[in-house]
């Protein structure tokens, strides 16, 4: 900041820099005699003489001073008055010091009025020194005054250009609520046209739809003198509701006492309504969501009846009649039988899916022998084993005969990857390997089959995929097994992961945490 051209405040002492002087005067032995006396006793100092009026001119258009001396007397000048008027045409505050011979008291009076700062007589020189001091410090306090002056006017303005404009309420209350001060954005959202409108509402009693949320916003401030985020919804002019976020803080006076609460408000009702919207929508697609479900586990329960019915019937009488048929017979018999089969594991596969996904399921925990569960499940798949000539391994490394899980659960996890290894594998041999370490329990189904492609991986899991789909596609299946599989997983408090190799075979890893035997 500029004043009077001298960025230096004036700090000629404190800073150490040189007080700089310009002397106007047009008697040289005066000059050297005013500044010898000068010299004696301030030894940083700068003084530049001058005696005419285009010297003073281009001294106060170019240079910086933090003084001025001058004579009354001046041939080149009509008088001290003329200088004066020089400098204080572009110099409104600058110290001037008149050094000059006799002069009366009106004239001095006058040049006093007139802007000077103070005048010496050149026979008492012993004055001079310390009314310069006097001078250049109550220039530096004047200049310091209109910086810290100009500051504050500065931060008000700021201040008051936030409190006009900013798009947040911002308010100034009593302890019971009575409005002091408000800015336009709060009268906008309360709905007012003015302050005076707003100050004639009743707001304690008429401006909250619920009056307990207002104690205890006043029960906060008054323990601990600050809310920070509190949301509650007032009413508007027209009896609109609002939701708003509420920050505030209590200005207390010297004695501690209360004077009055100072905060923001923030109208939230747009992003309330949207949050509300969204829970509505959630709600509506989860119900959806489980209607459907409960459709899928009704419909598939409608057809697996009679399904199991045809089945069976197929059986009995492949069986009752099989000496009776040629080969032709036999065969359709048995196709329809296996049709029937593969069918009621579809509607099983789909009323289990409904039934974990609707939440319904509950788990039962009790003691089973594993490894006869294991063995158990093999025997199921005898048939298909036998068929593709597959090698099937079970190496059992758990002590413990018995282990604390759901039956079904496990049984269902273990068969489904049972299945899907002999499905996918023609040729070779499947592992089946179950261990413990640091209370975890791993079942691992390792299978020589046709594997997975890296980039399924991701997929693996989802309900109704598979890596080919289509008419043409070489394996049968509706993309449930899996996905019912993680599923039950889940429900044991368990992980599953896989590890594949296209062409190489495929390994799944079901992972127990934790177990009890």
């Amino acid at each position: 900041m500029n004043f009077e051209k001298n960025n230096d405040l004036i700090n000629w002492v404190e800073m150490g820099k040189p007080l700089k002087i310009l002397h106007v005067e047009d008697n040289p032995l005066d000059a050297e005699l005013i500044h010898n006396h000068i010299r004696r006793e301030l030894v940083n100092c700068e003084i530049k003489f001058i005696s005419n009026k285009s010297d003073l001119l281009s001294a106060i258009e170019n240079e910086s001073y933090d003084i001025f001396l001058c004579d009354f007397r001046l041939p080149l000048f009509n008088d001290g008055f003329e200088v004066l008027d020089i400098i204080r045409t572009k110099l409104r505050d600058i110290p001037i010091l008149f050094v000059t011979g006799t002069i009366g008291e009106e004239l001095a009076v006058e040049l006093l009025k007139k802007g000077a700062t103070d005048y010496i007589l050149k026979d008492r020189l012993i004055k001079l020194v310390p009314a310069i001091k006097r001078a250049v410090d109550e220039y530096k306090e004047r200049i310091e005054r209109k910086i810290v002056e100009k500051a504050l006017e500065d931060s008000e303005e700021r201040f008051r250009n936030l409190f006009m404009n900013s798009p947040v309420g911002i308010y100034r209350s009593t302890p019971e609520g009575e409005i002091i001060v408000a800015n336009p954005a709060l009268i906008k959202i309360l709905g007012f046209s003015s302050l005076d409108e707003l100050r004639k509402r009743d707001l304690k009693n008429e401006g909250f739809i619920n009056q307990e949320e207002r104690e205890k916003f006043k029960e906060i401030m008054k323990n601990g003198g600050e809310v920070i985020g509190f949301e509650t919804t007032w009413v508007s002019k027209d009896g609109k509701q609002i939701h708003i976020m509420e920050n505030s803080k209590a200005i207390k006076g010297d004695h501690g006492e209360v004077l009055y609460y100072e905060g923001t408000i923030d109208d939230i009702t747009e992003k309330k309504l949207a949050q509300q919207k969204l829970i509505e929508a959630k709600k509506l697609a989860e119900e959806s969501d489980r209607l459907k479900t409960e459709f899928i586990a009704q419909m598939s329960h409608e057809v697996r009846t009679p399904l199991n019915t045809l089945t069976n019937l197929s059986k009995l009488i492949n069986e009752e009649m099989k000496d009776n048929f040629d080969d032709e017979m036999k065969m359709l018999l048995s196709s329809t039988e296996e049709a029937g089969k593969r069918l009621i594991r579809t509607m099983e596969l789909i009323l289990n899916m409904a039934t974990v996904s609707t939440g319904t399921f509950s788990v039962s925990n009790r003691a089973i022998a594993l490894k006869a569960l294991v063995e158990n499940i093999i025997q199921r798949h005898e048939k298909e084993i036998e068929g593709k000539e597959l090698k099937v391994t079970i190496k059992y490394d758990i002590e413990d005969e018995k282990i604390n899980t759901d039956e079904y659960l496990i049984d269902q996890i273990i068969d489904n990857l049972v299945d899907n290894a002999i499905k996918y594998t023609d040729q070779g041999e499947i592992d089946v390997h179950i261990y413990n370490d640091d209370k975890k329990m791993y079942i691992e189904v390792i299978d020589t089959g046709s594997g997975i492609a890296e980039e399924y991986l991701p997929n693996l899991f989802k309900p109704f995929t598979q890596e080919s789909s289509g008419y043409s596609r070489k394996y049968e299946g509706n993309g449930l097994g899996l996905a019912l599989t993680q599923k039950y997983v889940e429900l044991l408090n368990g992980d599953i992961l896989v590890k594949s190799k296209k062409g190489e075979g495929s390994a799944f890893i079901v992972v127990l945490n934790p177990y009890t035997s």
